[in-house]
């Protein structure tokens, strides 16, 4: 018994292209991604749990600053050792953005005032949409618990 097919004539076997377009852009788009969670992930910073705190969904044009528990100030994955260098950075980034929003992310261990700091430099800087980034899931199931 044969079970080899045989090719009759002269027929051209081609390579497909299309499915290996489609995989290059799949993993174009899951390197893109995973390098964003990288970014977003290397802010060591827990923030503290509020009971009254509202959930808002993210937006294209808000800025992120994280204030560490040492004092630091991380703005675009820069780090700052005060917030005088903050309010320039922000107002030399906030000339390319309209209306800017902002969340600061402060660590719930660092001192109150150097998030005060950094809310001082978004004054400098011309931003007023601030707001501080907090938990809350883990706020209502920890009072829940005290009750």
């Amino acid at each position: 018994m044969n079970f080899q097919r045989r090719v009759k004539g002269n027929q051209d076997v081609s390579f497909q292209m299309a499915p290996m377009i489609d995989m290059v852009f799949l993993l174009l788009v899951f390197f893109m991604v995973a390098t964003t969670f990288h970014k977003l992930s290397e802010e060591e910073v827990k923030l503290p749990l509020a009971e009254d705190s509202e959930t808002k969904k993210g937006s294209f044009n808000e800025l992120v600053v994280n204030v560490t528990k040492e004092g630091k100030i991380v703005f675009q994955q820069e780090t700052y050792e005060n917030a005088e260098k903050l309010g320039y950075i922000l107002k030399k980034s906030l000339e390319q953005k309209k209306r800017p929003k902002l969340v600061i992310r402060g660590d719930k261990d660092a001192y109150y005032k150097w998030i005060m700091e950094a809310m001082k430099a978004c004054a400098v800087a011309g931003v007023w949409d601030v707001s501080i980034a907090t938990y809350q899931e883990e706020a209502k199931a920890r009072l829940g618990e005290k009750k």
